[in-house]
């Protein structure tokens, strides 16, 4: 159980991260584009997400994408440790 809520939590950081990117017009491909292409705000423009989060990201945008990636990995490394002592 524990396993399946660390996975629903990180899918939605994923989602959440990306959507940052997507509301500035980044490209996705697989099932990332098949996602926000529900939506109607969303208009893929460019592939170069450097360019977007340092010259059109607010402050708390980036605050926000460092965060999320940050808390992210130290999850992914939780996750490893749970996976270790609950598969070992």
């Amino acid at each position: 159980m524990l396993r399946y809520i660390i996975l629903v939590v990180l899918n939605k950081i994923m989602i959440e991260l990306n959507e940052i990117f997507a509301r500035h017009g980044y490209t996705f491909k697989g099932n990332l584009l098949a996602h926000f292409s529900r939506n109607s705000w969303y208009n893929p423009t460019t592939r170069n997400s450097v360019n977007l989060y340092n010259n059109y990201f607010s402050q708390i945008e980036r605050d926000n994408v460092n965060f999320m990636i940050n808390f992210g990995a130290r999850s992914l490394d939780f996750k490893w440790v749970i996976n270790k002592k609950i598969l070992s």
